[in-house]
């Protein structure tokens, strides 16, 4: 696997490993009812979240407590693996090591060819820059809107503490529309601003000007860059749907922080735009944001919501939120990059690079292995102490648990492999049996030499199908089928 191939297998992981955050934030944000305001910087948020693989670089020391787990877990030699004597062979001697390849893991059974990667890539990013081309092309051919309109722009403006956009008119049957890429430019369709009294053209400049003082434009740029990047992934495109919806939903509160009146305003000025569209549909243009939706039903539970008048800023509890879910959403991007990297050997110690294992940690193991460590469950010391409880104990329950906390030491627990394999062969109860086997599968594929033999042997006699199961998913694993 090339470095750029590794790359990309690390950017998807953490795709998937900001899924749990996404889900959490969709079922908070519906629980407590939250403004549009806050739906919208969570989407944000999220989105930009998962542009954090590409721009955060692989550290060679990432943090004293996450280097101290990957050098003492993931890039130490079969050798120095365990602090306890590792059980010997018929010859007398130790087992040399085994070295495990690979991608190192696999959050998604099956990975995307880089080839089909950059071509979609590449497929948006041009339809992408053609689309701003054309619509700048156009903007520039459209005259300037005559002095009263400008003079109307600049009072809304004025009111909502932002600078006034140049403003053109179009001939085009179109939507009022705000360019927001770059100095931002406001399109209203001459035959409709005509059509409509002096209150509708005043509540739809504030909703457009609105999106210029919330830059809502950078943030579907934001979502623009991720649905290209990360095309693959319909989280990235749901997010980004939420995000459009939302951010109108924010602009439409704006029309009714103005006036107490506007919210009805608005909705009559809304009717006229889709009556003057005349049921044709709205093609999405880059940087450009509409006024109408080009959907009836969407058109129809908007209306209901401008009609309830919800508050246009986001309280101090859904900021808390967002604020959370950004520190959330980052050290979650941080940490899988550097959990996914290659193990690196420590140089200081002496390790040399071909003994290491070459294997990476996932994003949830990284984390168990810091919270037993907090715990102080993978001190050297305490391994006889489980090996002696998992031969002895006349409990069920206690040889389980016992069995879990040999895994719980991951290859420091290489010395109890033997008390394990004694477990799976002779134990009555399967339980027990199917936590040895998954305590052997914590260890690692480095063991493989070892208890290949038992593992097979389990899988084709053991009486148990969580057993025989159990065992599947560990060959699996390891990839050693």
């Amino acid at each position: 696997m090339t470095a750029f191939e590794a790359w990309l297998d690390r950017i998807a992981y953490v795709q998937w490993a900001l899924v749990p955050l996404v889900v959490a934030a969709g079922i908070g944000a519906t629980v407590a009812r939250s403004r549009a305001a806050t739906r919208t910087g969570l989407a944000t948020v999220l989105l930009a979240a998962m542009l954090v693989p590409f721009f955060v670089p692989v550290l060679r020391d990432p943090g004293a407590a996450l280097d101290a787990t990957r050098r003492d877990f993931a890039a130490t030699p079969y050798s120095r693996a365990v602090d306890v004597p590792l059980h010997e062979t018929s010859t007398g001697k130790a087992s040399p090591p085994s070295v495990a390849h690979g991608s190192g893991f696999s959050p998604v059974r099956f990975r995307i060819p880089t080839w089909l990667w950059m071509t979609g890539t590449m497929l948006l990013a041009a339809r992408a820059l053609a689309g701003i081309v054309r619509t700048r092309r156009r903007l520039r051919g459209m005259p300037d809107a005559p002095n009263d309109v400008l003079r109307e722009v600049g009072s809304i403006a004025e009111d909502l503490v932002v600078r006034a956009p140049r403003c053109v008119l179009s001939n085009e049957r179109c939507s009022p529309a705000v360019y927001c890429l770059g100095a931002p430019v406001l399109v209203l369709p001459a035959a409709l601003w005509r059509s409509l009294d002096t209150d509708a053209r005043r509540a739809l400049l504030v909703h457009e000007l609105a999106h210029v003082k919330r830059r809502d434009g950078l943030l579907r740029a934001v979502a623009g860059v991720a649905s290209c990047l990360v095309w693959w992934n319909p989280v990235v495109w749901w997010l980004r749907a939420r995000l459009r919806a939302n951010s109108e939903d924010a602009c439409d509160a704006w029309v009714g922080a103005i006036d107490d009146e506007a919210p009805t305003t608005f909705t009559r000025a809304l009717l006229e735009t889709e009556r003057f569209l005349g049921g044709v549909p709205l093609r999405p243009r880059p940087a450009l944001i509409p006024v109408a939706s080009g959907k009836a039903r969407a058109l129809g539970r908007r209306l209901r919501r401008i009609v309830e008048v919800a508050p246009h800023r986001a309280s101090g509890l859904g900021v808390s939120f967002v604020a959370v879910l950004a520190l959330a959403a980052s050290t979650t991007g941080w940490i899988g990059v550097q959990a996914t990297a290659p193990a690196r050997a420590n140089a200081a110690d002496g390790v040399d690079d071909a003994l290491a294992l070459g294997r990476s940690l996932g994003l949830r193991e990284v984390i168990g292995r810091l919270l037993l460590r907090v715990e102080g469950e993978t001190d050297p010391a305490r391994l006889p102490e489980a090996v002696t409880m998992l031969r002895e104990a006349a409990t069920v329950e206690e040889r389980r648990l016992a069995a879990d906390a040999i895994g719980n030491f991951f290859e420091r627990g290489t010395g109890g492999v033997p008390a394990l394999l004694d477990a799976l062969a002779k134990d009555p109860s399967p339980s027990v049996r199917r936590e040895a086997v998954d305590a052997i599968g914590r260890i690692g594929p480095h063991i493989a030499a070892e208890v290949l033999a038992s593992l097979y042997e389990a899988r084709r006699h053991d009486s148990s199908s969580r057993v025989r199961r159990e065992v599947d998913d560990v060959l699996e694993r390891w990839e050693l089928e």
